[in-house]
């Protein structure tokens, strides 16, 4: 029916959302046979919409009060909006290959909020002890989930990246962060 077609669809994009935050199973196809189907009424499907259509109205807001927070919300939602079935039929119902642009996003608002937290620590060598032990705990989780996942052969992105930006920042963190931005 076409509340199913559209509630897949929809559904589609929290299935996304969830892959961005814990890329676990990965499949090389995602057919119909793999997602259900999911009616409007599906609580998952309106979790979704809510989501989306928040973080839509939210970007907007955000880009008149001219945020920085607006931009890797588009970003995201524009980069999605183009994989997502819902204005055009991309040929495949699914795929962590087609959010691959839209990651970037994603990540520039976790980093955002990374470093929003951190300039919250007045004291220096509080905030550069706090710097340090989620490094180590984004390596760990890296590692845990590397240790999970080695029968796929997939490699944690995050932990290279984090690794790139030690190797090139070693112990440098500046006392005010939001110049930096």
């Amino acid at each position: 029916s076409n509340s199913e077609r559209i509630g897949s669809k929809i559904y589609v994009l929290l299935k996304y959302v969830m892959m961005q935050a814990w890329p676990y199973p990965l499949s090389s196809d995602y057919n119909y046979n793999t997602l259900p189907y999911r009616s409007m009424s599906n609580p998952l499907v309106l979790l979704s919409l809510l989501l989306h259509l928040g973080a839509a109205i939210a970007s907007i807001w955000l880009l008149f009060r001219r945020s920085i927070w607006a931009f890797p919300i588009l970003f995201y939602l524009g980069h999605l909006f183009l994989v997502s079935n819902l204005r055009f039929n991309v040929g495949a119902t699914m795929g962590e290959r087609l959010i691959y642009h839209s990651s970037f996003g994603f990540l520039l608002l976790f980093g955002f909020a990374v470093i929003i937290g951190l300039e919250k620590i007045k004291n220096v060598n509080l905030r550069r002890s706090t710097y340090y032990l989620l490094l180590l705990l984004t390596i760990g989780l890296c590692l845990t989930h590397s240790a999970i996942c080695h029968r796929l052969g997939y490699t944690c992105p995050l932990l290279l990246l984090l690794l790139l930006f030690v190797t090139h920042n070693l112990l440098l963190l500046p006392t005010t962060t939001t110049a930096a931005l």
